[in-house]
């Protein structure tokens, strides 16, 4: 038996119907994958607050239990900012800079700061803020005379205090090392 050409149109029709709702989820994933995405931005910012312009940025987000860099490393520019496009999630921010590449009184050979993870739901602000303390002083011999060209070699790193919902803590590095820090003419330093 075959089925009545009524039958056969009502299939048509619901298949037509379920094709183009097909289409239009289609559309709506391939073309519209922003629907939960976010704007992070930020800024690296010193110990009073300024911008450290050229400090590299670099971005992780956990993937499962794992971190895994989801955009390249960048160059900030004068300002210190940064911004990401990224869909709701736990992150972690990594940033670095050597010191001839950055415009801060004391600053070190190498400097390293990673966030504590953060969620992103929404746009975000993240700063990356780096709580140095100027460390200045003077070398003299047993008589006062200063000393010039002394080369001050340090290395400190700490985590925390801060720490996210995944229990990971922000981790610090400073070294001084290469020529730095180093006293000058009348015995003074800076680091």
């Amino acid at each position: 038996m075959f089925p009545s050409k009524d039958s056969h149109s009502r299939k048509s029709r619901n298949c037509g119907v379920n094709y183009i709702t097909s289409l239009i989820k289609l559309f709506l994933i391939i073309f519209l994958p922003g629907a939960s995405a976010a704007i992070l931005t930020g800024q690296v910012k010193d110990q009073l607050g300024n911008p450290i312009g050229g400090a590299q940025v670099a971005l992780f987000e956990y993937q499962g239990l794992s971190l895994v860099q989801i955009e390249n490393t960048t160059t900030v520019g004068e300002d210190g900012r940064y911004t990401w496009t990224v869909d709701d999630g736990d992150f972690v921010i990594t940033s670095y800079f050597y010191g001839a590449d950055v415009a801060l009184n004391g600053s070190p050979y190498i400097a390293t700061l990673n966030s504590e993870d953060f969620s992103v739901a929404g746009d975000t602000t993240f700063d990356m803020n780096y709580d140095f303390i100027l460390f200045t002083g003077n070398v003299i011999d047993k008589n006062g005379a200063p000393i010039a060209g002394v080369d001050f070699n340090t290395s400190k790193q700490w985590e925390g205090p801060e720490e996210g919902s995944r229990a990971k803590k922000a981790f610090r590095s400073v070294v001084h090392q290469n020529g730095s820090s180093v006293s000058q003419a009348d015995g003074s330093f800076t680091m």
